[in-house]
């Protein structure tokens, strides 16, 4: 849920973003007052904030294609 929150969420897209990018270990997120209770709020609504529908060819036809 934190994954797709990021893309919308400012708060949550740029603690993600430290993360991804080495900037920031996990428990420093976890000691951001403000990111924690953003993370608190997303993961206790998790029909908000749903996967992205994925597009594309699946793993399988993706190998079958390389394979071909």
């Amino acid at each position: 849920m934190l994954m797709a929150a990021s893309q919308n969420d400012p708060v949550v897209g740029r603690a993600m973003a430290r993360l991804w990018n080495l900037l920031a270990l996990p428990g420093e997120l976890e000691a951001d007052g403000v990111f924690a209770a953003r993370a608190a709020a997303i993961m206790g609504d998790p029909e908000r904030y749903r996967a992205p529908v994925r597009t594309g060819p699946s793993r399988d036809e993706l190998l079958a294609t390389l394979a071909a």
